[in-house]
């Protein structure tokens, strides 16, 4: 789908996915159409459980949005809903191109045009 995966937190109840189109053909709804579609059918397979909602919440960046903010927003979620203590501690979060532990992988390259999506399974 043409999409790097700049950071991405799987929650309980939500996901976190800070995602950059890499080309002009990236295509946001196809790749969260996709995402969605892939996970559901492995997660409806092995719980016999419904995994999203129909719909979920996206926001383009602004050039002047710091990245590292957004970053740090997502990998501090487990922490804020009482999960772990550590952001570094959370297994289901991660990024292309936040290498190291989550603290860390809030320095992400400038990237034009970065999106971010959440979406709730409740």
């Amino acid at each position: 789908m043409n999409f790097d995966v700049l950071a991405y937190c799987l929650m309980p109840n939500h996901a976190h996915l800070l995602v950059h189109g890499i080309e002009d053909s990236s295509n946001l709804v196809a790749f969260v159409q996709n995402f969605k579609q892939r996970t559901a059918f492995h997660f409806k397979r092995a719980s016999g459980d419904q995994l999203w909602q129909q719909s979920y919440f996206d926001r383009v960046l602004r050039d002047d949005e710091d990245l590292d903010d957004i970053a740090r927003y997502i990998f501090r979620n487990p922490v804020a809903a009482g999960l772990c203590d550590d952001p570094a501690s959370y297994p289901l979060s991660g990024g292309a191109h936040f290498g190291g532990a989550p603290t860390d992988r809030a320095k992400a390259p400038s990237l034009r045009g970065p999106s971010f999506i959440e979406d709730h399974n409740d």
